[in-house]
């Protein structure tokens, strides 16, 4: 086992490969061999830099989901390259010497340190929207709104995070990256982690920024707060990959429209894939001259049985109007009310 090296233009990289000779470093000379070293199993992990060649934010999750850490390692003061990596949502580390790459591999290969808990863990719900904006954002806050506990809301589509329009909460302010930066270094609490959050009620909630993933750390901190966890994860099953595969229970949000229905019926084999064994089907925005709500329980339990199926009906108040969250009647609306409780049974102990 080894660390995989993908450092080009880093002014520190003699020191980490002297640090790591003891460990026989393999040097990658492009994404196609890092990502090659990460599937073969024989990757301790990936110490990488901004200006490796082709490296993406797409590339530093696959490498993820094949189990291996991925770094980033920048020269102190180079905020320029700090921020590509943060982009690329790794953990960032600045090294001016071998005594920084001590520090990372011994931080990295220590034994999982999990935070302190408060209170009982909490379960975690993943909102996934098939493509064509069916309604997620507005399943996930809403129902983390009407729970029946305090719950936190965490806003995890990298691709197009919206929860912080709709509450008028700054991208990133507090956001994912600097309690996200803490939990990767085992420093983040479940309570720092809620003190951090914007608060909506007795909602807590963590906005992020485009192209800003949710790592692992971060979620295992979030269910550890002793709140339900709603993560509202857009329609990019791969993008939000880390979430649904620790979630207890997801929600796939549809339209009941001939071509909503088409895309949900698209997005099944990304569904299976990505999530775990248990989630439901929510239909959202029943109305007159859609299909009935009875229909498509049929048509679920046709080609997913087993799956439960609820849905919302068409609210004026909700689905006619544009805007922050707040302009559109914002509140605790019944049909989330009773979607919560409904949730809320699917993942209590059994």
């Amino acid at each position: 086992m080894s660390w995989v090296l993908a450092l080009t233009g880093l002014a520190a990289e003699p020191g980490v490969v002297t640090a790591l000779a003891p460990r026989q470093p393999h040097r990658a000379t492009d994404v196609v061999e890092l990502l090659a070293l990460a599937q073969s199993g024989g990757a301790d992990g990936v110490l990488v830099s901004a200006r490796f060649p082709q490296m993406t934010r797409d590339v530093a999750l696959r490498a993820v989901r094949c189990g291996v850490p991925v770094w980033g390692l920048v020269d102190p003061g180079d905020d320029v390259g700090e921020r590509t990596l943060q982009d690329w949502g790794v953990p960032v580390v600045p090294v001016a010497d071998a005594g920084d790459v001590v520090a990372v591999l011994a931080a990295a290969t220590a034994p999982d340190r999990p935070a302190a808990p408060a209170g009982r863990p909490g379960p975690l719900i993943a909102v996934l929207g098939a493509p064509g904006a069916p309604g997620a954002t507005t399943v996930a806050l809403n129902t983390a709104l009407a729970w029946q506990a305090p719950a936190l809301l965490l806003d995890a589509d990298a691709r197009a995070p919206a929860i912080g329009f709709h509450l008028g909460v700054a991208d990133g302010t507090p956001g994912v990256r600097g309690a996200g930066r803490q939990a990767d270094h085992g420093r983040l609490t479940p309570e720092q982690l809620v003190a951090a959050c914007h608060r909506e009620g007795d909602t807590a909630v963590l906005v992020t920024s485009p192209g800003t993933p949710v790592a692992d750390p971060l979620l295992v901190v979030a269910t550890r707060t002793g709140r339900t966890v709603v993560a509202d994860c857009g329609a990019d099953p791969a993008g939000a990959a880390p979430v649904l595969a620790r979630a207890d229970l997801t929600v796939v949000v549809g339209v009941p429209t001939a071509l909503g229905v088409s895309r949900w019926l698209d997005a099944l084999p990304a569904v299976r894939r990505h999530c775990g064994v248990r989630w439901v089907a929510v239909w959202n925005q029943l109305r007159r001259g859609a299909a009935p709500l009875p229909r498509l329980q049929r048509f679920v339990a046709s080609v997913a049985p087993g799956v439960p199926v609820t849905g919302l009906p068409w609210d004026r108040r909700w689905h006619a109007r544009r805007g922050p969250w707040r302009s559109r009647a914002g509140g605790s609306h019944p049909a989330f009310r009773a979607l919560a409780g409904d949730l809320a049974a699917e993942v209590a102990p059994r």
